[in-house]
């Protein structure tokens, strides 16, 4: 079975990379947004500090065979310092 790298810069603790042995490509795709999401649970305040979150997942040469792009988009109706003001909410 191949392997599979996941690479994201989520989360408080800096970029983290994690090596992965799955049977195929399908299942490295479930597996990053598992793992994305994993990770975004555990840290969502961080994501709004910057509104954007990448994983790249490569195969054990470091060949690139997908990535996921997580962005926000606000509301221009809804200013920034509200969103700021609920967070904790």
């Amino acid at each position: 079975m191949p392997t599979f790298i996941f690479e994201t810069d989520a989360g408080t603790k800096g970029p983290r990379s994690a090596s992965v042995v799955l049977p195929d490509l399908r299942a490295a795709q479930i597996a990053a947004v598992k793992y994305l999401g994993e990770l975004l649970s555990d840290d969502g305040d961080e994501f709004w500090k910057e509104e954007m979150v990448t994983m790249t997942v490569s195969d054990n040469r470091g060949l690139c065979l997908f990535r996921l792009d997580l962005s926000a988009v606000r509301s221009s109706s809804f200013p920034k310092s509200a969103v700021a003001t609920r967070a904790g909410v």
